[in-house]
């Protein structure tokens, strides 16, 4: 996932503000995929269901004359063959094919945490290690309990595999197999947002 980038915010920071000074002169280039595939993702975590790309030119001075979104997807599909990267799926996917894209590797934005911090709060005494075994049958078990969550939320949950994989590394935190699904300074950084919403993500125990 490109959220996984491991940078610090500095770093993330430099690196930002080169992709604009580049796009504000040329446009984006292969040679350039990986910081492009990463900063469109870091604006995907940030997305609340609103226009993701109104937002993306507004933070990319640039982007609207010189740059490209179905290069942007481009980069994203090759991401994905080459190193194994998500490959997004489902009505919403098919319906918002390009930004479905970077949405998908920001692999939890924030407006999607407090939903999945309550349903997975409302559902603490239904865990079982049967669930836990197999990512995508909990992934299902979320699905099915998510009847009353936005049109957004239920948009993830068409993509049990990875709703899964998700939950259980937030709720096992590397026990029972799950160490080396999510990086753990991003399983760190979306575990702090679940408790910031006021959800207990640490059921471990």
């Amino acid at each position: 996932f490109a959220l996984e980038h491991g940078l610090a915010a500095p770093e993330f920071d430099e690196m930002a503000a080169a992709v604009r000074a580049h796009v504000g002169v040329a446009p984006p280039s292969k040679d350039h995929s990986f910081p492009w595939i990463v900063y469109a993702a870091e604006l995907g975590y940030d997305y609340s269901g609103d226009e993701y790309w109104q937002t993306f030119e507004e933070k990319t001075p640039g982007w609207n004359i010189r740059g490209d979104r179905h290069w942007l997807r481009s980069r994203y599909q090759s991401f994905q063959k080459t190193f194994g990267g998500a490959e997004p799926s489902g009505s919403w996917a098919a319906h918002f094919t390009i930004i479905c894209w970077p949405i998908t590797h920001a692999i939890l934005p924030q407006d999607l945490q407090r939903q999945l911090a309550r349903i997975l709060f409302e559902m603490r005494h239904s865990f079982s290690a049967e669930l836990f075994e197999a990512p995508e049958r909990l992934g299902r078990f979320i699905r099915d309990r998510s009847w009353n969550a936005t049109s957004r939320f239920q948009q993830l949950v068409q993509e049990p595999q990875l709703v899964g994989q998700l939950a259980a590394a937030l709720l096992l935190q590397g026990q029972f197999g799950t160490r080396g699904l999510i990086d753990s300074l991003t399983l760190q950084r979306i575990g702090m947002g679940l408790i910031r919403f006021g959800g207990q993500v640490d059921c471990a125990g």
